[in-house]
């Protein structure tokens, strides 16, 4: 299911489709503000995170996120929430977005 959201996210760049991926509303301003500031879509800021994350992810990063995922809600945004705060906070890359 995630992988079909985040390909239709891709494929039309729908803001709707990005704000049901991330129930966190602080976290989806920080990130429409980086791809703001980068001339980016919101949608590629995702899916850069998401491909960052299960490229690059750490013990840590993945152990944090598999905690997220049993304490219950959408495990989808629940990753997409874990990547996106990864990468907006530096995740080792210098906190540029590419």
């Amino acid at each position: 299911m995630l992988g079909r959201q985040l390909k239709l996210l891709l494929r039309t760049g729908d803001e709707a489709t990005a704000v049901a991926l991330l129930a966190d509303v602080v976290l989806l301003a920080r990130a429409r503000s980086a791809a703001r500031g980068a001339g980016r879509r919101l949608a590629d800021v995702i899916a850069e995170a998401c491909r960052e994350f299960a490229d690059h992810g750490s013990e840590d990063d993945w152990a944090t996120c598999m905690s997220a995922l049993r304490t219950g809600g959408d495990p989808g945004a629940a990753f997409v929430a874990a990547a996106l705060r990864r990468h907006l906070d530096g995740c080792g890359c210098g906190g540029r977005m590419r």
